[in-house]
Protein backbone atom coordinates (compact mmCIF):
# COMPACT_ATOMS: atom_id res chain seq x y z
CA UNK A 1 0.00 0.00 0.00
CA UNK A 2 1.30 3.42 -0.88
CA UNK A 3 0.14 6.87 -1.86
CA UNK A 4 1.64 9.16 -4.47
CA UNK A 5 0.88 12.84 -4.83
CA UNK A 6 2.04 15.82 -6.83
CA UNK A 7 2.00 19.11 -4.95
CA UNK A 8 1.84 22.17 -7.17
CA UNK A 9 2.61 25.68 -5.94
CA UNK A 10 -0.37 27.74 -4.86
CA UNK A 11 -1.09 30.55 -2.42
CA UNK A 12 -1.88 28.01 0.31
CA UNK A 13 1.11 25.67 0.01
CA UNK A 14 3.71 28.23 -1.16
CA UNK A 15 4.80 28.65 2.49
CA UNK A 16 5.87 25.01 2.92
CA UNK A 17 6.42 23.47 -0.54
CA UNK A 18 10.21 24.04 -0.36
CA UNK A 19 10.40 22.36 3.07
CA UNK A 20 8.71 19.06 2.17
CA UNK A 21 11.12 16.22 2.85
CA UNK A 22 11.17 12.53 3.64
CA UNK A 23 9.55 11.56 6.95
CA UNK A 24 6.82 14.22 6.67
CA UNK A 25 3.29 12.91 7.11
CA UNK A 26 0.36 13.07 4.66
CA UNK A 27 -3.25 12.27 5.58
CA UNK A 28 -5.54 10.74 2.94
CA UNK A 29 -9.33 10.96 2.55
CA UNK A 30 -9.87 8.01 4.97
CA UNK A 31 -7.84 9.70 7.72
CA UNK A 32 -4.91 7.30 7.23
CA UNK A 33 -1.54 8.91 7.91
CA UNK A 34 1.27 8.17 5.44
CA UNK A 35 4.99 8.68 6.05
CA UNK A 36 6.72 10.22 3.02
CA UNK A 37 9.59 7.99 1.89
CA UNK A 38 10.39 9.51 -1.52
CA UNK A 39 10.55 13.11 -2.70
CA UNK A 40 11.21 14.33 -6.24
CA UNK A 41 11.42 18.06 -6.92
CA UNK A 42 10.79 19.36 -10.43
CA UNK A 43 10.97 22.79 -11.94
CA UNK A 44 8.72 24.06 -14.67
CA UNK A 45 9.53 27.59 -15.72
CA UNK A 46 9.68 29.79 -12.64
CA UNK A 47 7.57 27.43 -10.50
CA UNK A 48 8.54 24.23 -8.74
CA UNK A 49 6.43 21.28 -7.79
CA UNK A 50 7.05 18.22 -5.68
CA UNK A 51 6.17 14.57 -6.29
CA UNK A 52 5.99 12.45 -3.13
CA UNK A 53 5.42 8.79 -2.31
CA UNK A 54 4.36 7.60 1.13
CA UNK A 55 3.54 4.42 3.00
CA UNK A 56 0.92 4.17 5.73
CA UNK A 57 2.38 5.22 9.07
CA UNK A 58 1.04 1.90 10.38
CA UNK A 59 3.73 -0.03 8.46
CA UNK A 60 6.51 2.31 9.55
CA UNK A 61 5.55 2.11 13.24
CA UNK A 62 5.12 -1.68 13.27
CA UNK A 63 8.40 -2.16 11.40
CA UNK A 64 10.39 -0.15 13.97
CA UNK A 65 8.89 -1.77 17.10
CA UNK A 66 9.73 -5.28 18.29
CA UNK A 67 8.17 -7.94 20.50
CA UNK A 68 11.12 -9.06 22.61
CA UNK A 69 9.39 -11.74 24.68
CA UNK A 70 8.84 -15.09 22.95
CA UNK A 71 5.48 -16.81 23.33
CA UNK A 72 4.97 -20.53 22.67
CA UNK A 73 1.33 -21.16 23.41
CA UNK A 74 -2.18 -21.61 22.07
CA UNK A 75 -3.54 -18.11 21.29
CA UNK A 76 -6.81 -16.65 20.21
CA UNK A 77 -6.71 -14.00 17.50
CA UNK A 78 -7.76 -11.42 20.12
CA UNK A 79 -4.72 -12.20 22.31
CA UNK A 80 -2.26 -12.41 19.40
CA UNK A 81 -3.29 -9.10 17.83
CA UNK A 82 -3.47 -7.45 21.27
CA UNK A 83 0.20 -8.34 21.79
CA UNK A 84 1.09 -7.07 18.31
CA UNK A 85 -0.74 -3.73 18.68
CA UNK A 86 0.25 -3.05 22.31
CA UNK A 87 1.74 0.46 22.72
CA UNK A 88 1.74 1.20 18.97
CA UNK A 89 -0.87 3.97 18.88
CA UNK A 90 -3.07 1.77 16.67
CA UNK A 91 -6.08 -0.32 17.62
CA UNK A 92 -7.75 -3.24 15.89
CA UNK A 93 -11.23 -4.65 15.49
CA UNK A 94 -11.90 -8.31 14.71
CA UNK A 95 -14.75 -8.03 12.21
CA UNK A 96 -15.08 -11.85 11.98
CA UNK A 97 -14.40 -14.79 14.27
CA UNK A 98 -11.11 -16.64 14.00
CA UNK A 99 -10.09 -20.00 15.49
CA UNK A 100 -7.33 -20.13 18.12
CA UNK A 101 -4.02 -21.53 16.86
CA UNK A 102 -0.84 -22.93 18.41
CA UNK A 103 2.16 -20.59 18.19
CA UNK A 104 5.83 -21.44 18.42
CA UNK A 105 8.18 -18.47 18.42
CA UNK A 106 5.62 -15.65 18.50
CA UNK A 107 7.68 -12.49 18.99
CA UNK A 108 11.14 -13.42 20.18
CA UNK A 109 12.74 -10.15 19.00
CA UNK A 110 10.88 -10.09 15.69
CA UNK A 111 9.46 -6.78 14.42
CA UNK A 112 5.76 -6.28 15.06
CA UNK A 113 5.23 -6.00 11.30
CA UNK A 114 6.74 -9.45 10.65
CA UNK A 115 4.67 -10.94 13.49
CA UNK A 116 1.58 -9.17 12.10
CA UNK A 117 2.17 -10.70 8.64
CA UNK A 118 2.61 -14.17 10.16
CA UNK A 119 -0.55 -13.71 12.23
CA UNK A 120 -2.53 -12.76 9.11
CA UNK A 121 -1.38 -15.99 7.46
CA UNK A 122 -1.99 -18.17 10.53
CA UNK A 123 -5.50 -16.87 11.16
CA UNK A 124 -6.43 -16.54 7.46
CA UNK A 125 -7.16 -12.83 7.78
CA UNK A 126 -6.91 -9.74 5.65
CA UNK A 127 -7.05 -6.16 6.86
CA UNK A 128 -7.98 -2.60 6.00
CA UNK A 129 -6.88 0.56 7.75
CA UNK A 130 -9.19 3.45 8.55
CA UNK A 131 -7.60 6.22 10.59
CA UNK A 132 -5.78 4.54 13.49
CA UNK A 133 -8.00 1.45 13.48
CA UNK A 134 -7.12 -1.76 11.65
CA UNK A 135 -10.12 -3.91 10.73
CA UNK A 136 -9.40 -7.64 10.45
CA UNK A 137 -11.63 -9.78 8.24
CA UNK A 138 -11.57 -13.38 7.05
CA UNK A 139 -9.86 -13.77 3.68
CA UNK A 140 -12.34 -13.66 0.86
CA UNK A 141 -10.06 -15.04 -1.87
CA UNK A 142 -7.51 -17.79 -2.38
CA UNK A 143 -3.75 -17.48 -2.71
CA UNK A 144 -3.05 -19.80 -5.65
CA UNK A 145 0.60 -18.83 -6.24
CA UNK A 146 -0.01 -18.68 -10.01
CA UNK A 147 2.44 -16.55 -11.95
CA UNK A 148 1.39 -14.87 -15.16
CA UNK A 149 4.05 -13.67 -17.54
CA UNK A 150 3.80 -11.73 -20.73
CA UNK A 151 6.50 -10.79 -23.19
CA UNK A 152 9.42 -9.02 -21.55
CA UNK A 153 11.33 -6.58 -23.68
CA UNK A 154 14.73 -6.21 -22.02
CA UNK A 155 15.38 -2.91 -23.81
CA UNK A 156 12.51 -1.21 -21.96
CA UNK A 157 13.82 -1.73 -18.40
CA UNK A 158 14.11 1.28 -16.11
CA UNK A 159 15.78 1.20 -12.70
CA UNK A 160 15.07 3.82 -10.05
CA UNK A 161 16.43 3.56 -6.53
CA UNK A 162 15.21 5.44 -3.48
CA UNK A 163 15.61 5.07 0.25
Amino acid sequence: MSITATIYPSKVNQAFIRDITEMWTLVDHDGVEHKIIYVKRKGEGASRYVEVKGIPLFFDVLDTLRIYEEYNEHMTAQLAFSRIFEDTGFDFILADSFPAVQWEGFGGGESRLETFKRALERYGAEFRIQGNIVYLHKQIGRDTQFQYRHRLNASNIIQEIDA
